[in-house]
């Protein structure tokens, strides 16, 4: 039997998309940009814990929107704020007007979070290349993280020419994600379910999202992978104070640095549908995140791993995010971009403690401590979600029972 073909034209605009919304001209200097503007550390992290808040809060009504009213909707929406948000940056002068620009980000970041995994699916799905779901957003994510690698290069060195240009070229790459956007078709959300699921109401959204979640062949993932997302995301605070510290890199490096760690992130992104097949979804968890936990654990005695603990700290969780990702969708029937954006509010749910207690251990103890703690608390909760995790195969709904 042939191999079922992709939508070529589509999936090559949805991976213009992803690279479009990965050109992160700023992140390099975000900090840099924001403290230039009379903003404190201290400050600068109430922000960053705002816009996590808001993410949390504004997740599940956007993905309730885009059941509602569609996946592109949803995308331009998120893509049009996040442009928004991009100029505001470039006015900005105060605690509040920054405070206020985060959260506009926040709920862009949630209209896109759910809705960009939910429309490729679908699409894929609408040619039955569903099960090709890790490898396609395996190839996307490489693609986002190899602009990212590119952009963070860029953003350096505009930053040293006026620090108000990685911003205006992110805006650009923004814009030119919106006009790509139209080109892209909504897709065929009746293919797996006649019908249609696009129409739901509050409470059969919230019937959806108990349904998937409170399964113990999910929920303990998710729960798992909320624990990883918030322990990668911990570790990015030690990163610019490691790479300081080592000796022949200063803050001049940062850029580079920041390129490197992300390149090698898209080789491995790149190959999460290997990844999947070789090992499987059980396999992977049992493999790739007590890995990173134990690398941890080890930075806590020999801190000179803790560059390439940073290496694979960002490897691990960009395999996992599509490997997850195709899970996820296998055994979600109904109000796809609803459960999918109520994972990620799980996930999210892990970052802004951890942050804190990260944040707490870096400034009590040494940084290689830290580090050390949060390997422990990474592979305590692995042992408890995976020890009560029981996957099962991929649901069939009523509908399609019957029809067999």
């Amino acid at each position: 039997m042939d191999a079922p073909s992709l939508p070529t034209g589509d999936i090559l605009r949805f991976y213009a998309f992803r690279a479009s919304q990965s050109a992160g001209f700023s992140l390099p200097i975000y900090v840099l940009f924001f403290q230039s503007r009379g903003l404190s550390l201290a400050e600068i992290g109430a922000i960053e814990a705002l816009f996590t808040v808001f993410v949390v809060a504004a997740e599940t009504p956007t993905g309730y929107l885009g059941d509602r009213f569609g996946r592109r909707a949803s995308l331009l929406a998120g893509t049009a704020l996040s442009a928004l948000g991009i100029v505001g940056f470039v006015f900005a002068r105060s605690f509040a007007a920054f405070a206020a620009i985060m959260v506009v980000r926040a709920v862009a970041e949630a209209f896109r979070s759910g809705a960009t995994d939910a429309w490729l699916y679908e699409t894929l799905a609408g040619t039955a290349d569903d099960d090709r779901f890790a490898h396609v957003s395996g190839r996307a994510s490489a693609i986002g993280l190899a602009t990212l690698a590119g952009a963070s290069l860029v953003g350096g060195g505009l930053y040293a020419l006026d620090p108000v240009y990685p911003w205006l070229l992110e805006g650009i790459a923004l814009t030119t994600g919106m006009a790509v956007l139209l080109g892209m078709d909504e897709p065929d959300r009746t293919v797996e379910d006649g019908a249609g699921s696009a129409r739901f109401s509050p409470w059969e959204t919230l019937a959806a999202i108990r349904s998937t979640l409170a399964n113990r062949a999910v929920g303990p993932l998710v729960l798992a992978v909320g624990l990883l997302a918030g322990i990668t995301n911990t570790m990015e605070f030690y990163l610019q104070p490691v790479a300081v510290a080592t000796p022949g890199l200063s803050a001049t490096t940062l850029g580079p640095l920041y390129a490197g760690l992300t390149l090698a992130s898209a080789g491995v992104t790149a190959r999460a549908g290997w990844i999947e097949d070789r090992f499987g979804v059980r396999g992977w968890f049992l493999v790739g995140p007590p890995l990173l936990g134990l690398s941890l654990l080890a930075v806590a005695v020999a801190p000179a791993f803790a560059l390439p603990v940073f290496v694979l700290g960002r490897a691990v969780r960009s395999a996992t995010t599509p490997i997850f990702g195709q899970f996820l969708n296998d055994r979600t029937d109904e109000g796809r971009a609803t459960v999918l954006s109520a994972a990620s509010t799980v996930r999210s749910l892990f970052t802004a403690p951890l942050n804190l207690v990260g944040g707490g251990l870096a400034t009590a103890y040494a940084l290689s401590t830290g580090l050390g703690g949060l390997g422990v608390m990474l592979l305590g909760g692995l042992v408890v979600t995976l020890g009560v995790w029981r996957p099962s195969l991929p649901s069939v709904t009523a509908r399609e029972s019957d029809a067999a």
